[in-house]
């Protein structure tokens, strides 16, 4: 696949190091004393923003990760001491309380805040001297995605199911349903703290002064959105709307049927199917995300789509002129991908790459499937934190029609020239089609 060059990217982290709380910096304190020697405090939470790109999008410029933590709750964990046990803070607005109170040696600390800490309650969390801890919005040290059998009728997104062989290696990836942005449960945005945090530290002085008031937090994922078109790349529209366009009737003309016949599914990795937040770093195996909509199974049915590079957008490496693509393809723009990734560093060695698996019912009702593998690319971008990928391929249209094998009334030829010697990529054929272009735009 033909990555262009991506746009500047300030990260928070370049390694796994997990600074102390000693680089976190102070804000005025926001604490009351609510008892002897019991308080509840309040922390600011706050996610950096990332880099904003000035190209059009398919018609969307405005998306990208904002200096907001808008998850409902926080997690308290434990990072290292004897103590145990995961404390659950609610935020709202970018804030979180919790109430906290020293006894004989012993720090209580709960997410309850309307009430007087009970040292007896099982939601009251115990720490010691010397016990040190961080937050993230994820109740446990783990994110892992859920493993069922997708035979089983039991869907939950996202979760591994069968494996992915890659062609022209012996190594089976996991495959993973793809994990949509705005699901309550799946695509959620994940954040860990910037650094780890002493209990004492958390303790307001005998003047009710100070306390933990403010937490930076690593936004630990990124955003993938895709988008897949096929237009008429053999003229140039002068004074037109778009460059390269084409149209229903075109479409038709051209592949031999309605674009209605057309749809796909797009394998896009590789991501980690864990990550350890408490190490803040990538765990498990690395798999592949499959865009098979909501439902399993389900293809993405061609839908009319754009593009516009903006201007002086990179296109083969090179700065080329505002271009304008029309035609019809699938996108993941409304809802797109949004898992745990590691830092810059931790993903030197992981490039993006996908494979699109297009399918085709001609005017009999019979249906084919083909594979489209996209090649690496020299530069090798890798996903990265807080950071969205915009990967833009586009096709000639034309070249459907002779890879499928459809007549001009719409039907599938049996058998089509040359199938026979063609190599396959999980079980299809895969198809002689290549992207005129290929854009990867990260903000």
């Amino acid at each position: 696949m033909l990555f262009c060059a991506v746009l500047a990217f300030v990260s928070c982290s370049d390694s796994n190091e997990i600074p102390t709380d000693n680089n976190v910096n102070p804000q005025p304190s926001e604490s009351e004393e609510v008892a002897p020697n019991e308080y509840i405090v309040r922390v600011h939470a706050e996610s950096e923003e990332s880099d904003k790109s000035s190209r059009e999008i398919s018609g969307d410029n405005n998306l990208s990760f904002l200096n907001i933590y808008d998850a409902n709750w926080v997690y308290m964990h434990t990072y290292t001491g004897d103590s145990k046990g995961v404390v659950q803070l609610k935020a709202e607005n970018g804030f979180f309380k919790y109430r906290i109170k020293e006894d004989n040696g012993t720090i209580y600390v709960s997410g309850n805040t309307d009430v007087l800490i009970d040292p007896e309650d099982e939601n009251t969390a115990r720490f010691i001297s010397g016990d040190v801890v961080y937050f993230s919005s994820w109740p446990d040290d783990i994110w892992k995605c859920d493993v069922a059998d997708v035979n089983d009728g039991s869907i939950e997104l996202p979760y591994v199911s069968n494996d992915l062989k890659i062609d022209g290696s012996k190594k089976k990836y996991p495959l993973m349903w793809m994990q949509y942005r705005e699901d309550t449960f799946g695509s959620i945005e994940i954040f860990r703290s910037r650094g780890t945090f002493e209990v004492e530290s958390m303790l307001p002085n005998s003047s009710g002064v100070g306390g933990l008031t403010y937490v930076p937090m690593l936004r630990v994922v990124g955003g993938f959105r895709e988008t897949v078109i096929f237009t008429n790349l053999d003229n140039l529209n002068e004074n037109a709307e778009y460059d390269y366009s084409i149209d229903d009737q075109g479409w038709i003309e051209t592949t031999g049927l309605s674009h209605g016949n057309w749809s796909m599914k797009i394998y896009l990795g590789k991501f980690p199917t864990e990550y350890d937040l408490k190490n803040n770093q990538p765990s498990g195996e690395y798999g592949y995300y499959e865009s098979n909509g909501k439902d399993q199974g389900d293809y993405l049915k061609f839908e009319p789509n754009r593009f516009k590079t903006g201007g002086a957008g990179p296109v083969g490496g090179i700065e080329s002129d505002e271009l304008t693509y029309y035609g019809y393809g699938i996108s993941t723009d409304a809802s797109y991908l949004c898992t745990p990734v590691g830092t810059e560093e931790q993903e030197k060695d992981n490039v993006l790459n996908s494979h699109l698996l297009v399918r085709c019912t001609d005017n009999s009702g019979k249906s084919k499937a083909m594979m489209i593998t996209l090649p690496y690319h020299q530069d090798k971008v890798t996903p990265q934190q807080n950071q969205i990928n915009y990967i833009i391929s586009v096709f000639n249209a034309k070249d459907l029609k002779e890879q499928f094998g459809i007549d001009d009334a719409g039907y599938f030829i049996e058998p089509a020239s040359g199938r026979s010697s063609r190599s396959t990529f999980m079980g299809y054929e895969i198809a002689d089609i290549k992207p005129i272009k290929t854009y990867c735009i990260s903000e």
